[in-house]
């Protein structure tokens, strides 16, 4: 198997001479295997993963000699240019990592997986909560999902309990309560923190705060309906709670320096899923004992959670549809499945109802809110469904900037800023 890592944070854009060249690099020499399956999938947060599914790619091989399993490992920002570009070009890899609404933006060029995704859920007791509002897009499933990560409230037990605040409390926070004790914890100099700007974590973030008032980007046919009085409340909220942040939180980016402000011992809150804790453990194990998760707020409108779901898709210009459906069943099987779950020290999250009988999350206590979820879990584009516009709007980070610019130039010129950016992208999905 030949395996290919790109650096995380590299942005880098393929055009099609590029993808040609990746394409001649990996073809088996004279003698070799026949058949050749290439894989796209972006670089896990939690690096033992992606040991154990080159292993698996390993076991498969041998079950399979005749073929040889390429993948290539990327950021996420390369992701996005390389899938754009593939699908342009009908060239490249057979077997896609898509993140969430890519699999509705790419729907055109996305082989059918109707057999594998129904026999999938036949076998394993069905999808769990938003799966199918993934994969599922214009009456078919074009994507196959594989695990999810979200985003629930990481801190400190420490220095929670010097404010009065227990574990139980912190899981029945209403985000009032969250700007009292934002205030307690920044007089004691470890503050809260969220990253709120142009990266996915600040969308991960601040749209359950923004759906939490009851705010929305569109309603359920697709019209945009940010400018209500609910963004308002959630908006005007956040101004009171950003000021007991630190300035730098406008300029995280989804690096890891919400990371950086759990591990250093500096911030007692944020959101995020588990890698900050996988990190501690192996890192500074006098951190991770401290470190815990419990639900996200809850506001007016119910408690939410975001996130990714990571889902796999076949080109339709595959030459090898059938090896990439036989590899990706191979990738869901449960035992299979498990073992990438340990591999992530539990941050994978399960897509099938029986997944999630593992008993990883239960036998660790700070796991144990993180899954199964007890917030409603929902996309960037949201109330639609699946759309090419929801993913753009993630991409774009309309709704984290809107938070932004509501702390600089005021809540309804950020509500206004955010209108057309959504309505410039809905005209356009509503059009096809």
């Amino acid at each position: 198997m030949k395996i290919r890592k790109r650096d995380k944070g590299s942005k880098v854009v393929l055009g099609i001479t590029l993808i040609f060249l990746s394409v001649l690099i990996a073809v088996p020499a004279m003698g070799g295997p026949a058949k050749e399956l290439s894989l796209l999938i972006v670089s896990h947060f939690v690096p033992p993963f992606e040991t154990e599914v080159e292993a698996q790619a390993q076991q498969w091989m041998k079950e399979r000699p005749d073929v040889k399993v390429t993948i290539d490992w990327v950021g996420t920002e390369e992701q996005a240019a390389t899938l754009l570009a593939e699908a342009e070009s009908g060239s490249g890899h057979d077997i896609v990592n898509l993140e969430s609404f890519d699999s509705a933006l790419f729907r055109r060029s996305l082989l059918p997986l109707d057999d594998v995704a129904e026999e999938l859920a036949a076998e394993n007791g069905g999808w769990t909560q938003a799966k199918r509002e993934i994969g599922y897009v214009d009456g078919r499933w074009v994507a196959v999902p594989w695990f999810i990560h979200t985003f629930v409230a990481v801190y400190r037990t420490d220095y929670f309990q010097q404010i009065g605040v227990d574990r139980e409390m912190g899981s029945r926070a209403t985000w009032d309560d969250m700007l009292v004790w934002a205030e307690k914890l920044a007089a004691i100099d470890h503050p809260i923190g969220i990253p709120v700007g142009s990266n996915n974590d600040s969308d991960c973030s601040v749209g359950p705060l923004l759906w939490s008032f009851g705010g929305a980007t569109v309603n359920r046919e697709g019209e945009v309906t940010i400018d209500s009085p609910e963004t308002v409340a959630a908006l005007e909220y956040s101004k009171k709670l950003f000021q007991y942040m630190p300035k730098a939180v406008f300029g995280w980016t989804a690096g890891g320096d919400n990371n950086v402000f759990m591990l250093s011992g500096y911030g007692s809150w944020t959101m995020n899923p588990p890698s900050i804790y996988a990190s501690a453990l192996k890192s500074v194990p006098d951190v991770a004992k401290y470190l815990d998760h419990v639900r996200t707020p809850a506001g007016p409108d119910g408690r939410f959670r975001s996130g990714s779901v990571w889902s796999l898709g076949v080109w339709n210009y595959s030459p090898n549809p059938e090896l990439a459906r036989e590899f990706i069943k191979f990738l869901m099987r449960k035992d299979n499945w498990y073992a990438q779950l340990v591999a992530s020290a539990g941050y994978n999250q399960p897509v099938l109802k029986d997944y999630q009988a593992h008993p990883i999350w239960r036998d660790r206590k700070s796991l144990n809110q993180y899954e199964p979820m007890q917030e409603t879990l929902h996309m960037m584009g949201w109330k639609y469904g699946p759309s090419a516009a929801g993913k753009k709007t993630f991409n774009l980070h309309i709704v984290p900037i809107m938070f932004a610019k509501a702390t600089t130039d005021g809540v309804q010129a950020a509500i206004e800023w955010a209108e057309t950016e959504l309505k410039t992208l809905w005209k356009e999905e509503l059009r096809k």
